[in-house]
Parts: structure tokens; C-alpha cells; sequence
């Protein structure tokens, strides 16, 4: 599966996806892209409550993060260290490579 965020604020409901996709039993892309990379910043702590979810659950997630570097850099988000930077011709091959698709 195939998270893309391109909203800089996540909602409730978007957050309890993110969460339930965490703990699903497959794989899992989850990409920040455009104003998404604002949700990166150290108070949403995206990334680590995805994490924390993935951990609790029985269920093994190979769940990975990535944020398109041009929008990292163009709007000077620090990034996590879980996070891989990608450029567009990569997020089109991830995207190729997912049948299902969720964008927030």
C-alpha cells in the first residue's frame, strides 16, 4: 500500500488511517510529498508514533518512509532519520509498484 501526505496538517480521521495502516500485515510506503513535508516537523511526530504502532502489534509491517527531496529542500523541513529522501522519477517507480493507494 501506497500512503502519499500532501497536507501539511493530518486530521483526526487521517491520522487513525496512518494508524490503521500501520498495523496492517503488508507493506506499506508511506510518501511526504508538497506541503506534506510541513507534517514532518518535530511536534506531529509522524513518523515515530507510525513506528510505535508497527512495534505493538503482532503483526510484522515492513512499513517505510520516504519525503520527495525537492520539497524537503525547497521548503527547509529537517527530516528524521527513518525518512529516505526520493526524487519524483523514484516516487512515480514506488507508485508504479503499489496497487493500492491512499492520499491524505
Amino acid at each position: 500500500m501506497l500512503i502519499s501526505i500532501s497536507h501539511a496538517r493530518l486530521s483526526e480521521s487521517h491520522k487513525d488511517v496512518l494508524a490503521a495502516s500501520c498495523s496492517a500485515n503488508e507493506a506499506v510506503a508511506i510518501v511526504f510529498s508538497g506541503d506534506g513535508v510541513y507534517s514532518l516537523q518535530p511536534n506531529e511526530n509522524i513518523i515515530e508514533k507510525c513506528l510505535s504502532i508497527s512495534t505493538e502489534e503482532t503483526t510484522e509491517c515492513d512499513l517505510r518512509f520516504y519525503a520527495v527531496a525537492e520539497d524537503v529542500f525547497s521548503r527547509g523541513v529537517n527530516v528524521d532519520q527513518n525518512l529516505t529522501q526520493i526524487t519524483n522519477q523514484e516516487l512515480a517507480a514506488l507508485a508504479a509498484a503499489h496497487k493500492q493507494w491512499v492520499t491524505l
